[in-house]
């Protein structure tokens, strides 16, 4: 589980700008930071905390996977079963979690925390403007809200890129002040029913990459405890130079 994390965690990193052992450094020592290390601290501990729970219960639901594989399977079949056909049950599985998966959920972790880095050089009072790549591959529902305009200190995290898997969207500062003032007067528009929930939150303002509304998070109450008892030993590691 840690080694899924460490994979994701750096990726997040590069996304940043940050070089994993000075962010490293930057979490674990806290004293004489200025306002600007203080935010890109923040923003790094929220990345690896969330990635580390995330991994924990990746694996879990990797694992859940692969027992209800077995669990189809007849006694006589298991019986049979060597090595070679454990791997090539199993291997499906694998390839969806540790490839396709993966891929896509760190490509999103490396984006969310580009845009988490340039958005901590904005001003509060900066005017955005929400935009989108404007070609034949962008979302009708990411394009509904290209144009949208407010303040850094009032943009509705929901809509800070990435608004969904592989989403390309990006914020820009309204140069033109007046315009983008009286956008950005206008009222909030609130989270709309398609939405999805797991880029509810952002990590640039601190908050999650992948939010506790993504399946991998629906577990079993019984094994909720362990899970957090195994995500926060990693954490420690990462936050308090623990053992991993």
């Amino acid at each position: 589980m840690k080694a899924r994390a460490d994979i994701a965690i750096q990726r997040a990193l590069s996304g940043f700008g940050i070089d994993y052992d000075d962010a490293i450094e930057l979490i674990r020592n806290a004293d004489n930071l200025d306002n600007e290390q203080s935010v890109q601290r923040n923003i790094i501990m929220a990345a690896v905390s969330n990635l580390v729970d995330f991994s924990v219960v990746e694996e879990y639901q990797m694992a859940d996977d692969m027992a209800e594989l077995e669990s189809s399977l007849s006694e006589d079949e298991v019986e049979e079963m060597d090595e070679e056909d454990w791997f090539n049950l199993y291997l499906p599985v694998f390839r969806r979690f540790n490839d396709t998966y993966m891929r896509t959920e760190n490509q999103d972790a490396e984006y969310a925390m580009i845009v988490a880095a340039w958005f901590a050089t904005i001003k509060n009072e900066t005017v955005l403007m929400y935009m989108t790549q404007g070609d034949e591959r962008v979302r009708p529902w990411h394009l509904q809200y290209e144009g949208y305009t407010a303040p850094k200190s009032s943009f509705p995290a929901w809509l800070i890129p990435p608004i969904e898997h592989q989403c390309r969207c990006y914020l820009v500062e309204d140069t033109a002040s007046v315009i983008g003032s009286m956008k950005a007067a206008a009222s909030v528009p609130e989270m709309p029913e398609w939405f999805n929930r797991t880029f509810k939150e952002s990590v640039a303002l601190g908050g999650r990459i992948f939010s506790d509304e993504h399946p991998y998070f629906q577990v079993d109450e019984r094994h909720v405890g362990r899970l957090n008892a195994i995500a926060q030993r990693i954490k420690d590691y990462y936050f308090n130079n623990a053992k991993g």
